[in-house]
């Protein structure tokens, strides 16, 4: 069968190391081999995947397709098969999960405890990233769940409402005015104001807002790091438009202040995302518990400043803290 998985393996292994011979040398296989693998896909669907290069191979369209496809097929192989090891045993399987910024710096730590003492058999690899970055990687299949402010594709993925936030203007009360205090978006625009980096979700969500308002925003600085756009706004540079949990720690220290925004009122939802028909993984069904559960516990005990929760109400799991 010209697309069995290990043929799908092996083309997936010629994608990533960008030569037949390459990818001989890591699967052990021989080079005529794999170009005999690729010649049968290719005849089988009636177009060429790869194209030849005097220095290794570039995919053409359709192979960069299959190879979307292969990640994904593999992956639902390799959950089927410790869906079916671990049937009535506890879950022990690996789960690769992808967290937004600012999730991470509210709630990653307490994730991290609760999943390591309830599930110590499950072998856990945590990432964190810009929401469109981490859902990229959803979609590629090298993570399993991701918890982002932007929703993947509908068609592949089951994704859920978490928890709803007001964006706020933040920043030093001598660039942004008296904390608490709102302030309507267009005079909030006239501001000194920094933005995250173009690839987030928030700087799209207020370039929109900045279009539907007909304000041209001049905004000299952006930031993808949120340790840089903390400090940033420290030393007085801008203010910006994110959410209180973003900047939490700088509130409640008082190094920062927020402004409720008006006229109109922005807010953000947080989404879990896993693939679709990936609940039948035993660990990750057990992961997306704890991780809902952590979550709602940290709206419910006030650690989540500004969020409110809009989802299913969490299993009750033995230890979420």
């Amino acid at each position: 069968m010209p697309f069995d998985l290990r043929r799908l393996r092996y083309f997936v292994a010629i994608a990533e190391a960008g030569s037949l011979s390459r990818a001989a040398d890591r699967l052990s296989v021989a080079q005529s081999a794999l170009s005999h693998h690729v010649r049968e896909m290719e005849a089988e669907i009636g177009t060429a995947l790869i194209r030849r290069q005097p220095r290794g191979i570039d995919l053409t369209d359709a192979g960069a397709r299959l190879v979307e496809h292969a990640r994904l097929i593999l992956k639902t192989a390799a959950s089927a098969r410790e869906e079916l090891r671990s049937m009535g045993a506890v879950p022990s399987g690996a789960v690769a999960i992808g967290l937004a910024h600012t999730v991470s710096w509210v709630a990653g730590g307490r994730l991290l405890v609760a999943l390591r003492r309830a599930l110590p058999r499950v072998r856990l690899r945590l990432t964190e990233g810009l929401s469109p970055d981490v859902a990229d990687r959803l979609a590629r299949a090298e993570l399993d769940l991701v918890v982002s402010y932007n929703v993947p594709d509908a068609a592949l993925f089951e994704t859920l409402p978490l928890l709803e936030e007001e964006v706020c203007l933040i920043g030093r009360a001598d660039v942004v005015g008296p904390a608490e205090r709102p302030i309507a978006f267009a005079e909030a625009s006239r501001l000194p104001l920094m933005l995250p980096g173009p690839r987030s979700a928030m700087s799209g969500m207020i370039g929109e807002q900045a279009l539907l308002s007909q304000l041209d925003l001049r905004v000299p600085l952006q930031i993808d790091s949120l340790t840089m756009m903390t400090q940033a706004l420290e030393a007085g540079l801008g203010g910006i438009f994110v959410s209180r949990a973003t900047v939490v720690d700088a509130l409640a220290a008082g190094r920062l202040v927020a402004r409720p925004i008006v006229e109109p009122a922005i807010s953000r939802r947080l989404m879990i995302s896993i693939a679709l028909g990936a609940t039948a993984d035993v660990s990750l069904k057990a992961v997306h518990g704890h991780v809902v559960a952590v979550l709602h516990r940290a709206v419910a005990d006030g650690r989540w400043p500004g969020g409110r929760w809009i989802g299913a109400p969490p299993p009750t799991l033995d230890d979420t803290s």
